[in-house]
């Protein structure tokens, strides 16, 4: 048991992880772990009902495989397209804007 927060850790030889050790394993954010197992990208098991999301480190890995991105010769990586997971697309700086046309 963890003296400091009262939890029980996890025992080093249990495959399983909690959402927390996941998003650690996968260097992101526990909200991005809880997102990808509710839209089926990421595989989960839940215990308890809704209480308790636990996940196989294999589970893990290979979405972080699927969600890879190949950088580009010039060093810079590609968004993340239709994942969810990478920057908001935004049209180019120099696109010109077309007002809105009113109905008439």
């Amino acid at each position: 048991m963890d003296s400091q927060s009262g939890h029980q850790t996890p025992s080093a030889s249990s495959p399983w992880l909690t959402a927390r050790e996941a998003a650690a394993r996968a260097r992101c954010g526990v909200k991005l772990i809880y997102q990808a197992c509710a839209t089926g990208q990421l595989r989960a098991a839940r215990i308890g009902g809704r209480r308790l999301l636990v996940l196989r480190q294999e589970w893990i890995d290979e979405f972080i495989e699927r969600s890879a991105v190949v950088a580009k010769e010039s060093g810079v990586a590609a968004p993340c397209r239709g994942t969810g997971l990478g920057p908001p697309s935004f049209p180019s700086q120099g696109a010109a804007r077309q007002p809105p046309t009113e109905a008439t």
